[in-house]
C-alpha cells in the first residue's frame, strides 16, 4: 500500500485493516515475570502468579506463601493474611514503604467540595505538587532524599513491634531505586501471629513446599508469586515492522528501547506510542505523561494533514539519537543510578523505562511540535509499513 502512506494492520484472525496514523497503548506491565525455581514442576500445591489470580481457590485455613515484597505483595499479604492459617512472606529486597493517606472523607468535606468544587480541584493540585516535590530527592536533591529516608524509617519502626523484623524489612539502599510502596496496613500485616517474615533465599521448591538455603522446608498449601513484571525489555507481543522493513522489536533488543519524547521512533512513520520508553515515573501519575502525550500526538497529526494525503512524518535518527543520549545522561545523576537492581533497568543495565526528571518538564517539552524533527515524505517512495 506505498501510494496511500498506511499502515496494514493484521489480528491474530488474519483480518486487516488500513489505518494513517497508527497508535500503540499496549502498557508496559503486561508480561509476569515468574522466577525458573528448581522443582516447581513436582510441588504438589497450588501456585500463580498475582497477575493470574485464581479466584476460584479458597484461602480460609490455608498455609499459603507469598514470593515477593513489591508493589502486589504490599497489597496481597494484607488482605490474605486474616483469613490464612498461616502466611510465609517470601523476601529478596525490603522495599521502602511509604503513608498512602488513602482514608474516607468525612461527611462535612463531601459536603464542602460538592458546595465549592474549586476546593476539590485544589486538593487535586496540592497532591500533584506534594508528588513533584518528593520527584526532586529522585533526580538529584539530597536534602529531600534524606527527608523521604527519615519518614519512611520512622513509619516502620512505628508499625511493626519486633525488633528482627524491623530489621529484616529495613532496606540497604538509597530510597526511590526501586519503586517506593504506598501502604497503611502492610507493615501492620507482620505483627500478626500467622505471618512470617523469611529472608533467607529459595533454595528450590520441593513436594510440599518450599526449600531455603537455611535447609528449613516450609510447607504450603499454595504459593502467589508476586514477583513483578517485565518491563524494561520490552516485548510487545506485537509485530511491528517499519517502512523499510525493519522490525521494531528486534531493533530495540539489540539496543534497548529508544523513543523521542516516548512517542514516535524512526524508520516508523505515522507511529506513536502511548507510555513508550522513558516514560515511566518513580513519582508521581503517569496519567499525567499520558496527557502529555496525547497533546503532542494531535499536533503531530494536525501537521500531517496539513502536509497532504499522501504524506508520512517520519522522526530524523539524528534527533532521536540526540535525545535518548541526554536521556541517559540525565539518569546518571538519579537515585535509579545508585547501584541497586531493579525492573527499571535491562538485561545490559539500560534503563528504558523511567523519565529522568519531573512531570512538569515532560509537559513543557511535548507543549509544541517541533517540524524540523521530522522528514516530511510522500508515499510513493517508500514500501508499506505492518503490523
Amino acid at each position: 500500500m506505498p501510494e496511500d502512506a498506511l499502515w496494514l494492520v493484521t489480528d491474530r484472525q488474519g483480518n486487516s485493516t488500513a489505518v494513517k496514523v497508527l497508535l500503540l497503548g499496549l502498557g508496559p506491565l503486561n508480561r509476569p515475570h515468574v522466577p525458573d525455581f528448581p522443582g516447581l514442576g513436582c510441588y504438589s500445591g497450588q501456585y500463580f502468579h498475582s497477575a493470574r489470580w485464581d479466584t476460584s481457590f479458597n484461602w480460609k485455613g490455608k498455609r499459603v506463601g507469598v514470593i515477593g515484597t513489591g508493589a502486589s505483595a504490599v497489597q496481597i499479604v494484607p488482605g490474605i493474611a486474616p483469613e490464612v492459617a498461616q502466611l510465609t512472606v517470601f523476601q529478596r529486597t525490603p522495599a521502602w514503604v511509604s503513608h498512602r493517606f488513602d482514608k474516607r472523607f468525612p461527611p462535612f468535606s463531601n459536603w464542602l467540595f460538592k458546595r465549592f468544587p474549586i476546593l476539590q480541584k485544589l486538593l487535586r493540585e496540592a497532591i500533584y505538587w506534594v508528588s513533584e516535590f518528593i520527584g526532586l530527592g529522585f533526580i538529584g536533591n539530597k536534602r529531600i532524599s534524606k527527608l523521604l529516608t527519615w519518614l519512611s524509617l520512622r513509619k516502620l519502626k512505628k508499625e511493626v513491634k519486633d525488633s528482627d523484623t524491623r530489621r529484616k524489612l529495613t532496606p540497604n539502599y538509597t530510597i526511590g531505586c526501586k519503586r517506593i510502596l504506598r501502604s497503611d496496613d502492610y507493615y501492620p500485616a507482620f505483627n500478626r501471629s500467622n505471618v512470617h517474615l523469611v529472608t533467607e533465599p529459595i533454595q528450590q521448591f520441593a513436594p510440599k513446599g518450599i526449600l531455603t538455603s537455611d535447609a528449613m522446608e516450609h510447607q504450603l498449601n499454595a504459593v502467589v508469586f508476586a514477583t513483578g513484571f517485565v518491563a524494561a525489555d520490552m516485548d510487545l507481543y506485537t509485530k511491528v515492522i517499519g517502512s523499510e522493513g525493519n522490525n521494531l522489536l528486534d531493533e530495540w533488543q539489540a539496543k534497548g528501547a529508544e523513543a523521542y519524547k516516548g512517542t514516535t521512533v524512526s524508520g516508523y512513520p505515522n507511529l506513536a506510542f502511548i507510555l513508550g520508553p522513558n516514560t515511566g515515573l518513580g513519582h508521581n501519575s503517569v496519567v499525567h505523561m499520558m496527557e502529555s502525550q496525547m497533546n503532542y500526538i494531535m499536533q503531530y497529526i494536525q501537521y500531517l494533514e496539513r502536509s497532504g494525503e499522501d504524506s508520512y512524518l517520519n522522526l530524523k535518527e539524528e534527533v532521536q539519537q540526540a535525545y535518548n543520549n541526554r536521556l541517559q545522561q540525565e539518569l546518571k545523576n538519579t537515585v535509579w543510578a545508585s547501584g541497586c537492581k531493579s525492573w527499571y533497568l535491562n538485561k545490559k543495565g539500560k534503563n528504558t523505562t523511567l523519565y529522568p526528571r519531573l512531570t512538569v518538564t515532560f509537559r513543557k517539552e511535548t507543549r509544541h511540535f517541533n517540524p524540523e524533527a521530522y522528514q516530511v515524505l510522500k508515499a510513493a517512495s517508500r514500501n508499506p509499513a505492518q503490523v
